[in-house]
């Protein structure tokens, strides 16, 4: 049953009012016009399956006010519309094939938005109805529509579907997160659900070009986009080493191959000399990315269209290295940041054309950039500030150089048609091998009684054993994650502090305090459903006291891990996805190294002493965080072929050079032959 009901022990304003949602997490999850899909970005989702009109209809809504919000990353942008909820002869919401979005009034009025919806990325729409007729449109968190409808919508009641209509205008694509209320939302509370629940893409996700300008213009991306004139001198920096030096108005980088729909992100380091001019760092007949640095502002400009600038950003010295951004989402806004921080946003609307030729350095009106240039980058979709922040932190300068020999490109190319037909049955198979022991036995269910599960879903079963998952909101699990974390990762356990800096960071002081109080008391709350726990605060730390009779899936296994005595596999061990956020980056990074390090021991020595079927359920979870990681799947490959599995070998192989170089933009230089020799001494 997909329907979940929410009662009063729900005060958390997110959860207050939830009627139903879906994540898509488990195969009961879908509905009966979608099947589950695994995506590169978002993980388990719903697709949409074609020609399919019926759909989910137990949700009979009676109250007044209505609101619903999901991610959608449609197929047919602009070409087909498609309807993501439906009430019959009352309401339709839709993307139209002319990528705007629609709230239809039944027979009574269209309300259309701007053109907003880009192809191959997720999005985030939403509404809210009021009972006297009020509606908000929402995209990616932003309001982008304010209407009404007549007062009387609510009278008569019907089932609420998902995906299709009366008209069968099916949706298409993929759909992720739906939310669905009988309370209204307000702005506020609308952003805060697409915060709480966009999920970063890799960062190399649709990069089209990274110059880093280290004394030549090579592309370490994408050979398509390349330059086709340069005019620039190179020089020597204390802080960024060889850089581009732009010295006079004959200086400039014209490359070729640039695509985009209507999303895309620059970023580079600038150290431009002082002057009061107006520069270009790129830009085309269709769009240019200024600034000036004397008056420390950011331009982003349509010839003939609009030019629209940003506030004055803090600056320090005008000759001073300086990191700049701009992500744009064609139709709906430009964000401009300065050294990883956000600090202005203007609505646009109208779009530029689509040549494929960008010039660095100039523009159509010269604005001539002076100085030096270093680490440009290029994307095809409009980067989160999360993302922009990872770029100023250098994480692109980790980026190795495309170096994939040809005969691997043939591979890949060759592969693809057999990818599509088997993907499915790679992925099933997959996880239900990750679910063996190291014996090959499959596992059963670990501790469905007086357990919390942090690892994979989210999962929390109370003393009788009853589900009581939905009790905890995204950010009662984060808190209780930070509480088991900290001692497993750090040794020591978290402070009052710690868990405010994490957890509300933009709040006051007083702020902080206030939501910790309150999270602290919920969650003990919560705890008095099991059995022999208890959240104390000793010396000024938070501890969770339990003995064995309560189960926290990755103490488990990280102790059977340490004591040499797991004997089942769990199914996964990447955190679930309410952790994977920025303010759990280092967390993260420092519990997955932990057990990529223990992995790469441990397969080693399996290898070495041919316990191959060992290996591949070690090597498994091993890759499951880090998925793109050559020397796992090395260890993988190599012993599914030791093991007579020559099929599933291949599989993976394909499998991972697929995701690989979706994400990369290149191939691994990892080979069947390779594999076929691989030996545990290449690895050290």
């Amino acid at each position: 049953m997909l329907l979940f009901h929410v009662g009063e022990a729900f005060t958390n304003t997110l959860e207050h009012g939830l009627l139903y949602k879906n994540h898509f997490s488990h195969s009961d999850d879908v509905l009966e016009n979608v099947d589950i899909h695994f995506d590169i970005v978002r993980g388990k989702v719903g697709r949409f399956i074609a020609n399919k009109n019926k759909s989910h209809k137990n949700l009979t809504l009676q109250d007044s006010v209505l609101t619903f919000a999901c991610w959608i990353k449609p197929e047919n942008v602009g070409k087909k519309s498609a309807t993501y909820l439906s009430e019959f002869d009352i309401l339709n919401f839709r993307v139209l094939a002319t990528r705007q979005i629609q709230f239809n009034h039944y027979n009574k009025k269209d309300i259309d938005t701007k053109p907003v919806i880009c192809k191959d990325v997720w999005q985030h729409i939403a509404f809210t109805l009021n009972a006297d007729g009020t509606l908000k449109i929402y995209y990616n968190g932003d309001c982008i529509k304010s209407d009404s409808i007549q007062a009387d919508w609510h009278l008569i009641r019907k089932n609420l579907n998902i995906g299709t209509d009366k008209y069968k205008l099916n949706a298409n694509g993929l759909i992720d997160d739906i939310y669905i209320y009988d309370r209204h939302l307000n702005a506020q509370q609308i952003e805060k659900l697409y915060t709480e629940t966009l999920i970063d893409a890799p960062l190399q996700h649709k990069l089209q070009a990274y110059f880093p300008l280290n004394g030549n213009t090579k592309n370490k991306i994408n050979n398509k986009i390349k330059p086709q004139d340069e005019y620039i001198f190179y020089t020597d920096d204390e802080q960024h080493g060889l850089c581009a030096n732009f010295v006079n108005d004959s200086c400039f980088i014209d490359i070729a191959g640039f695509k985009y729909d209507q999303q895309l992100t620059f970023t580079c380091w600038i150290k431009p000399e002082a002057t009061h001019k107006l520069m270009s760092v790129i830009g085309n007949n269709n769009l240019v990315f200024r600034f000036n640095p004397h008056r420390s502002t950011l331009v982003f400009t349509v010839p003939l269209l609009y030019s629209k600038y940003s506030k004055p950003y803090q600056k320090g010295r005008i000759d001073d290295w300086t990191h700049l951004a701009i992500s744009v989402n064609i139709h709906h806004k430009v964000d401009f940041y300065v050294n990883g921080k956000h600090f202005d946003t203007q609505l646009i609307e109208g779009k530029s054309g689509d040549e494929n030729t960008l010039t660095i350095g100039q523009s159509i009106w010269k604005n001539q950039f002076i100085g030096q240039m270093s680490q440009l980058a290029i994307w095809n979709r409009a980067l989160t500030s999360r993302e922009i922040k990872q770029v100023y932190n250098g994480k692109l300068e980790t980026i190795q150089p495309t170096n994939a020999p040809i005969a691997s490109w043939i591979f890949i190319g060759g592969s693809i048609f057999l990818l599509t037909l088997i993907i499915s049955l790679i992925y099933i198979r997959y996880h239900k091998q990750r679910n063996n022991n190291l014996s090959g036995e499959p596992i059963k269910s670990m501790s469905p009684i007086n357990s919390v599960h942090l690892t994979h879903i989210f999962r929390a079963y109370d003393a009788q054993g009853n589900d009581i998952s939905r009790l905890f909101s995204p950010t009662l699990i984060k808190l209780f994650s930070l509480v088991v974390l900290f001692p497993l990762l750090k040794k020591r356990h978290i402070t009052s502090s710690e868990l405010s800096d994490i957890l509300w960071e933009t709040d006051n002081p007083s702020q902080q305090k206030n939501n910790r109080s309150t999270h602290i008391h919920r969650l003990r709350k919560l705890l008095e459903r099991f059995n022999h726990v208890t959240l104390t605060y000793q010396n000024k730390e938070w501890q969770l006291k339990h003995d064995a009779d309560f189960f926290i899936d990755i103490q488990h296994f990280d102790q059977a891990l340490n004591d040499n005595t797991l004997q089942k596999l769990p199914a996964s061990i990447m955190l679930n996805r309410h952790l994977r956020t920025e303010n759990f980056d280092s967390l993260i990074h420092i519990y997955e190294q932990k057990y990529i390090l223990s992995f790469k021991s441990t397969c080693f020595n399996l290898f070495a002493n041919k316990q191959y079927s060992q290996v591949i359920n070690i090597s498994r979870l091993w890759t499951d965080i880090a998925p793109l990681s050559e020397l796992a799947h090395k260890y993988l490959i190599s012993s599914l072929l030791k093991t007579q599995q020559k099929q599933e070998a291949l599989n993976t192989l394909t499998s991972f050079s697929h995701r690989y170089s979706k994400s990369l933009n290149e191939a691994p230089t990892i080979t069947i032959d390779d594999c076929n020799h691989f030996k545990p001494n290449d690895a050290f």
